[in-house]
């Protein structure tokens, strides 16, 4: 019996000792003075200045303090549980956490949980919240940029297929691209040139099109166009962001054989060869191979959209002819074309016209001696 009223002491007066550290802490409060950065951002620390302040009139003492961590929160650089000796009446303690924001976290107001209770009898505790705002940073980027078709000829129509990717941790909304380019060799299509993407996630990528017109008297080059994003961060704040995309005009490269002439009177082959493409050939072999033997090869700087020119190979009247072309296209790749100019058939010059001629000389030749014998008799007379 005596036994049993001892526990019962024991428990009335941890009670009662409980209420009354209770109702001493009630003067306890705890305050966020600062936090760096804000807001936080997922996946990245926060650090938060609390401070511990004694609103009473009497002094507070035996005070222990412990952060209680939950998601998206955990716990960095700082005492989890940490005890004050006194807190003088009207003072305040200043006390530092550095917490982590889990990567996965969504934008909005989170309660971090602290628990102030005496050392002694930790289970009788009262609860404080303060809020972090967590708020993810928007970063989008350009993954990729194709054209289609892949080369871009001037006077076609192009589709310039961009994909966009945020590998920031806050999302886009309301995202709008456009893209222009101040060259008029680049003209849009319509409302082409701008699109309505919607949001963006973190972590997410989209895709969006642009339809140019290339006008037919673009240069072969690589034209600059502005690619502007405007949208609404996390925080329902306007955001813009402008990237430059080249597009390159180069055109295509079309070699056709014209004709083929025998130069029977130079020895020659003649083969005439035009560009009808749209770009121009650069460092151009021609190789003449007849009967899979190499009759000659020619060289060349250049042959420019839509010109022609001849070349000169040795003569050859007869066989299976094939003309390999290897040049630079205007993107410096290198490419090889092999045209068929089927069987060579043509006929040897006769020779009557040969014998004609020397027959006409030796009449000539023949008769300046007779004049010159008969006009020296005719003067001696």
């Amino acid at each position: 019996m005596k036994r049993l009223c001892f526990v019962l002491g024991i428990v009335i007066f941890s009670l009662f000792t409980g209420i009354a550290y209770a109702q001493l802490y009630s003067d306890i409060d705890i305050i966020k003075t600062d936090q760096t950065p804000y807001p936080a951002e997922p996946g990245s620390n926060v650090e938060i200045e609390l401070s511990l302040q004694n609103n009473g009139y009497g002094e507070a003492s035996n005070i222990a303090l412990e952060i209680v961590p939950s998601y998206p929160f955990s716990l960095v650089k700082g005492e989890q549980v940490k005890t004050f000796q006194t807190i003088g009446a009207r003072n305040s303690v200043k006390i530092t956490y550095t917490l982590l924001v889990d990567d996965s976290a969504l934008a909005g107001d989170y309660d971090l949980e602290f628990r102030i209770y005496n050392p002694l009898t930790p289970s009788a505790y009262q609860t404080h919240e303060i809020e972090i705002t967590v708020i993810g940073e928007t970063k989008i980027i350009v993954e990729n940029v194709d054209t289609i078709p892949d080369m871009l000829e001037p006077g076609g129509t192009a589709r310039i297929h961009v994909t966009l990717k945020n590998v920031g941790t806050g999302d886009a909304r309301q995202l709008e691209a456009r893209m222009n380019s101040s060259s008029s060799a680049l003209v849009p299509v319509l409302s082409g040139g701008m699109v309505y993407v919607g949001d963006l996630a973190a972590g997410e990528e989209k895709s969006v099109d642009f339809t140019f017109n290339v006008d037919p008297d673009a240069e072969q080059e690589t034209y600059l166009a502005s690619l502007s994003l405007t949208y609404k961060d996390e925080d329902n704040q306007a955001r813009a962001d402008t990237f430059t995309i080249g597009i390159p005009v180069s055109g295509n490269i079309i070699f056709e054989v014209v004709s083929i002439e025998p130069k029977y009177n130079k020895g020659t082959l003649d083969i005439e060869v035009a560009n009808k493409g749209t770009g121009d050939a650069k460092s151009i072999e021609a190789k003449l191979i007849v009967d899979e033997k190499t009759i000659g090869v020619e060289y060349l700087s250049q042959l420019t959209a839509t010109k022609k020119t001849t070349l000169n190979f040795p003569l050859v009247l007869t066989g299976d002819a094939e003309l390999t072309i290897t040049y630079m296209e205007p993107d410096l790749e290198q490419k090889t074309v092999k045209k068929e100019i089927g069987p060579l058939n043509f006929s040897a010059p006769s020779s009557g016209g040969s014998f004609t001629a020397l027959f006409v000389i030796i009449i000539v030749v023949a008769g300046y001696f007779i004049w010159r014998r008969y006009f020296r008799k005719k003067k001696r007379r």
